[in-house]
C-alpha cells in the first residue's frame, strides 16, 4: 500500500511538473536573428502590402509586387503576415536594395 502512494505521489508530481511546462511563454522565431542595424549594406526602398486570399500567400509574389513599386528591389525582410476575416491575408514587408 506504502509503494502505490508513493507511486501516485511520484505520478502527481510529473503531471503537475508538464502541466506548468505546457503554460510556459514561448519566444517569437526571430528573436534569434536580426537584420544589420548598420545601413551601409543595403538601401530601404519602402514598404510593399499584398493582399491574398486563402492559401495563396507567398513570399514570392510579395518580392514581385516590391520590385514592380520599387525597381531595383533585392528582397523583402521584416515580413508580417496578417489574417483578415479569417480567409483574407495581408502579407507586408520592407523591399530593400544590398548595396554592392
Amino acid at each position: 500500500m506504502k509503494s502505490l502512494k508513493k507511486i501516485l505521489i511520484v505520478a502527481s508530481v510529473v503531471c503537475a511538473a508538464f502541466m506548468f511546462e505546457a503554460c510556459r511563454t514561448t519566444t517569437p522565431g526571430y528573436e534569434h536573428s536580426s537584420f544589420p542595424n548598420d545601413s551601409s549594406s543595403y538601401q530601404v526602398m519602402g514598404r510593399v502590402v499584398v493582399r491574398f486570399k486563402e492559401g495563396k500567400a507567398a513570399y514570392y509574389k510579395l518580392v514581385e509586387e516590391a520590385q514592380k513599386k520599387y525597381p531595383g528591389t533585392d528582397d523583402v525582410v521584416n515580413i508580417m503576415v496578417d489574417v483578415e476575416d479569417g480567409k483574407n491575408y495581408v502579407m507586408s514587408g520592407i523591399a530593400i536594395k544590398y548595396v554592392r
